[in-house]
């Protein structure tokens, strides 16, 4: 028994010191980050069944295409919990060439290509809980998820599988998976 007490206590002293750093590094985690991210959405017409038992998030039949992603941004954490980014987002689309009408009226012709998307001052939310984070983006509610590095630098955010419904051709309903990485660069 007193050896487990000695270990204890050597490991108690030795992780002191790491958790006093980090305390210290709080004030430098907090400023302006530089973000690059990849990521791919798949679209689908009528949304998607719930999980199968492989773990399969499946498209209801009906029109469904694929695109992939590249974002470019910074993000500023502010020191109460919130902050803003701007960034933006290259999307390669590779959609169906006509997808249904909207309404009443022909099919609507979709060309493929690559759209541009940009946000500006976008606010978001943040919690740190023992070197995880999770940021939440106000204007849509989708969550990331991800990790801090020991010295408070670096960090990865992780969004995936979470269905949004736009609800118009030829978005409809759209689950994007995308990994930034930020780098603190003040």
């Amino acid at each position: 028994m007193k050896k487990f007490s000695y270990i204890m206590i050597i490991a108690a002293l030795w992780m002191t010191p790491i958790i006093a750093s980090a305390d210290d590094n709080w004030d430098d985690f907090q400023g302006l980050y530089r973000m690059v991210a990849t990521g791919s959405c798949i679209h689908s017409q009528n949304g998607y069944y719930e999980k199968d038992v492989n773990g399969w998030i499946i498209a209801k039949p009906g029109v469904v295409y694929a695109g992939t992603t590249v974002l470019d941004g910074v993000w500023v954490f502010n020191d109460n919990g919130t902050g803003t980014y701007s960034q933006t987002l290259h999307a390669t689309v590779t959609p169906p060439p006509r997808v249904p009408p909207p309404a009443h009226g022909p099919p609507l012709e979709v060309a493929g290509g690559i759209r541009v998307f940009k946000a500006n001052n976008a606010p978001f939310t943040y919690e740190i809980d023992n070197g995880k984070i999770t940021v939440t983006v106000i204007a849509d509610g989708l969550e990331l998820n991800g990790s801090i590095s020991t010295d408070w630098l670096h960090m990865t955010l992780v969004s995936a599988d979470n269905v949004q419904n736009f609800g118009v051709a030829p978005f409809w309903y759209t689950i994007c998976n995308t990994a930034r990485t930020l780098i603190k660069i003040d």
